[in-house]
């Protein structure tokens, strides 16, 4: 139906798909890892800035009383 140059190209379109498909998951999981990744470094400078926080608070506290 096709001839062998048309099928050389068409070969070369699906392949050329296939890889940019390919790129497109790998970069969606990289941009998930990365979001997760800063998640949770938030959440741990929260708890550790609430941590001293509170520590700074009763100190000051003991200072008035």
């Amino acid at each position: 139906m096709f001839s062998n140059e048309d099928q050389a190209v068409i070969d070369e379109m699906i392949a050329r798909e296939r890889t940019m498909k390919e790129r497109q998951k790998i970069i969606e999981a990289m941009t998930h890892k990365r979001r997760v990744f800063k998640r949770r470094l938030v959440i741990v400078c929260a708890a550790v800035l609430t941590i001293f926080l509170v520590i700074l608070y009763d100190c000051l506290m003991a200072y008035e009383g």
